[in-house]
């Protein structure tokens, strides 16, 4: 499944795209366009055999992590700072509910939503 994030002016500012993989593991090729460049991420599920999910990602010269365990919401750290967190209900329709804990990633926050978004329902 794709999916893509637009920005206020209805312009397209991030791509992802399923890829497949021989190890049933989630992967996902994000492409985020700011500033007349497009930045490219591989998002891989590192999950092992415990509860929840657990992935680190490169982007823009750092390494985040993506974190979610059962019954709480998700988040993105880089060095040990909250970015961001997502959560969503288990109720129909689901409703996902995402907010940006740090202002210096503002410039970034519609690529962590596209990111989350993936993640948790690309499936």
């Amino acid at each position: 499944m794709n999916y893509q994030v637009t920005d206020a002016n209805q312009q397209v500012v991030f791509l992802s795209k399923k890829a497949t993989n021989p190890f049933n593991r989630r992967q996902y090729h994000l492409s985020y366009f700011k500033n007349n460049e497009e930045h490219n991420v591989h998002l891989i599920d590192q999950k092992t055999f415990d509860l929840g999910e657990t992935t680190t990602f490169d982007y823009n010269g750092g390494t985040y992590e993506l974190i979610k365990q059962p019954l709480e919401k998700a988040i993105i750290k880089k060095d040990g700072t909250l970015v961001a967190e997502w959560d969503n209900t288990m109720s129909v329709p689901s409703k996902a509910h995402f907010e940006l804990r740090d202002e210096d990633y503002k410039e970034d926050e519609l690529f962590f939503l596209g990111v989350f978004h993936t993640y948790f329902h690309a499936g």
